[in-house]
């Protein structure tokens, strides 16, 4: 989970900034005008008894079952066929996963109830339904923006759906739109004065160029990117499986019901139409993969009778299809290697990542570091990037505070003041080996956490007065410290 370590040392800033006990304060600012809040907010009461790690795990674990009971919730109210719920269990462990979007993740439950909110006042648009639907769809712009633009979509597409099959539908559909009329204008209050509070950080937060990196790869993809972030056979097999089960079921898309498809279709939409950076976002497409399986179940209703209906009504005188009969074990298994999978990843990476622990003890609390990641990927874990921000861990550990930092990007609820920016910016964390002594002001820092799996350049410290000596070298990692230099200690 590649940014996890950095939500963690947000929640840690946020937590002490909050307590007044922060060594750093001077540096900071609380920005309550972040579309996270949700995410921090809930992860902030737990810090108080739990580990920083503890607490935004525990809200994490809570977000997983709660996005599987909100789509079998989902499913319930499209009367989708209950033999896929099976499907809801692995999307949160994809693409989104792999990268450690714990933001976006944790909004994701409350996405689908609140598209399951709005269909249910779409369909009887009632005061108290409306109430609700604007209520919680504010309460989805402060979990995450690009949630809630998902959520506001599908919604509104289902609302758009559920008014054409009234007559007139142009009146009622204006007649009873004020929810999302509310909601709408929430985020454009949001954007608005988030806009003019970015302004005072001197566009740092500018979008950057738009990469699209289109191909037709993206269709082929459409069910790996749900399913992880690093393709392998255990991968490619439930993908290839995963989408045959429905059809092998006996199950048929209900084209009469386009309530049932519109998700799937704006979640395809998205996958071939969108960049995989914009509005200084990466991965802007991919990270809806996390609905794609869902969706795609949520399209599929009974055609005939299943195997066990019919057993119930006393017609057993024909032998189910050999695909109806294993469909639902092999929908099973495929599920279970797919959970398997991650979990033998999860147990291998905790084995691997425990040098990091030796690394850790001897730092000192309440100091500043900088992470050099020249080694990211994590075999144990098949993925490429584990090991970016790992180094943030010292900062909700012991109170440290590490660069690069996710307090230097515009929507964090924990940002560091305008006139207190690092000389370590973004992007820095994807080239270390551009570290500069004299650009990035390597006298700030007393530690340096290094990962490699080459020998140290003899010219990383090139500029210093006295290149920082190493504390402790673990796999690895190695740790440097700067000290006074000899000579200068000396004459004291």
């Amino acid at each position: 989970m590649v940014d996890f370590p950095q939500h963690a040392g947000q929640v840690a800033l946020l937590h002490d900034l909050a307590t007044g006990s922060s060594p750093w304060a001077s540096l900071f600012q609380i920005n309550l005008f972040t579309p996270y809040l949700v995410g921090y907010g809930l992860a902030l009461p737990f810090s108080f008894f739990l580990p920083v790690a503890a607490a935004i795990k525990l809200v994490f674990s809570a977000a997983y079952v709660a996005f599987v009971f909100a789509l079998v919730a989902l499913r319930r109210h499209f009367k989708a066929d209950p033999r896929l719920d099976w499907f809801f269990l692995l999307s949160f462990f994809g693409i989104s996963y792999y990268w450690g979007f714990y933001t976006f993740l944790t909004a994701a439950p409350i996405a689908v109830a609140f598209i399951l909110v709005a269909d249910r006042y779409a369909l009887e648009p009632t005061f108290k339904r409306g109430l609700a639907t604007t209520l919680l769809g504010i309460f989805l712009l402060a979990s995450h923006g690009l949630m809630f633009v998902f959520g506001f979509a599908v919604a509104g597409i289902l609302y758009t759906v559920r008014c054409c099959a009234a007559r007139p539908w142009a009146g009622r559909w204006l007649r009873h739109l004020w929810p999302f009329v509310i909601a709408g204008l929430a985020c454009l209050v949001y954007f608005l004065v988030s806009t003019r509070l970015q302004a005072q950080y001197g566009g740092i937060g500018n979008a950057g160029p738009v990469i699209w990196n289109w191909s037709w790869k993206r269709l082929v993809k459409i069910f790996i990117d749900s399913l992880g972030g690093k393709t392998d056979i255990p991968l490619l097999v439930t993908a290839c499986v995963l989408p045959l089960i429905p059809w092998m079921l006996g199950l048929r898309i209900n084209t009469k019901r386009p309530a049932t498809w519109a998700m799937f279709a704006f979640t395809l939409l998205i996958a071939l139409t969108l960049p995989v950076f914009a509005m200084a976002t990466g991965l802007l497409y991919i990270r809806f993969a996390l609905f794609t399986l869902p969706a795609y179940a949520l399209m599929f209703t009974l055609s005939r009778p299943s195997t066990a209906q019919q057993a119930v009504a006393g017609n057993t005188s024909a032998p189910a299809p050999i695909g109806e009969r294993i469909a639902v074990p092999l929908m099973i298994a495929v599920t279970w290697l797919m959970l398997g999978q991650h979990s033998l990843h999860a147990w291998r990476f905790a084995r691997e990542a425990r040098d990091f622990e030796a690394v850790l003890a001897p730092m000192q609390p309440a100091q500043r570091a900088l992470s050099l990641p020249f080694a990211q990927r994590s075999e144990a874990a098949n993925n490429d990037f584990a090991y970016l921000h790992y180094g943030t861990w010292y900062q909700s550990e012991k109170q440290g505070l590490v660069d690069f930092n996710f307090a230097w990007l515009p929507p964090q609820i924990a940002r560091f003041r305008p006139d207190r920016l690092p000389a370590v910016t973004y992007g820095f964390e994807h080239s270390p080996h551009e570290f500069d002594w004299q650009k990035h002001h390597g006298e700030d820092y007393r530690y340096f956490l290094v990962r490699h799996s080459e020998p140290l350049s003899p010219d990383l410290f090139k500029g210093a007065d006295c290149a920082p000596a190493q504390v402790l070298a673990s796999g690895a990692w190695t740790l440097l410290e700067r000290r006074d230099c000899p000579a200068v200690s000396a004459l004291k």
